[in-house]
C-alpha cells in the first residue's frame, strides 16, 4: 500500500494536534504528516515542496478569520492539480463554502466534527 503525505495548514495548535490524532487512526496510511501554523508559511512551504519536486496528497486547511485559507488552497490545486483539499471553519457560511469550492476545495468540514465522521470524509475523498 503506498503511503502518503498530507499537509494541515491549521492555526489552532490544539486543533493541529488532533487532526494529526485522528489521520493516525484513518485507514489510509500517511507516511509524512506536515504540520503549519501560519497560511503565508504554508504557501511558502507548498511551494518549496513543489519545486523540490516532491508531493502533497492531501492537504487540511482552516480557512482563518482572514479567509487566508483559500490562498493556500488555490497555490496547492496550483501547484498539484490531484492533491485532495479539505477546508475546515467553526464560524463559516454558505458564501464561505462556495468560495472554497471555487478556489479548489474538495470538501469543506464544519468544525467541530467528530471522528467517525471526518475518517469517513478522508476515506471517501481520497477514494473519488
Amino acid at each position: 500500500m503506498r503511503k502518503h503525505t498530507v499537509f494541515i495548514a491549521e492555526t489552532n495548535k490544539e486543533v493541529r494536534r488532533l487532526l494529526i490524532a485522528m489521520l493516525s487512526l484513518s485507514s489510509v496510511a500517511f507516511e509524512n504528516v506536515i504540520s503549519i501554523s501560519n497560511h503565508n508559511k504554508a504557501i511558502e512551504m507548498i511551494r518549496e515542496i513543489s519545486n523540490a519536486s516532491q508531493s502533497i496528497d492531501m492537504l487540511i486547511v482552516n480557512l482563518g478569520w482572514n479567509k487566508k485559507g483559500l490562498a493556500v488552497v488555490h497555490e496547492a490545486r496550483k501547484l498539484f492539480p490531484k492533491i485532495k483539499i479539505f477546508m475546515t471553519s467553526g464560524a463559516a457560511d454558505h458564501k464561505d463554502v462556495k468560495a472554497a469550492k471555487l478556489a479548489g476545495a474538495d470538501c469543506f468540514l464544519k468544525k467541530p466534527f467528530n471522528i467517525k465522521n471526518f475518517l469517513e470524509t478522508i476515506k471517501e475523498v481520497k477514494n473519488s
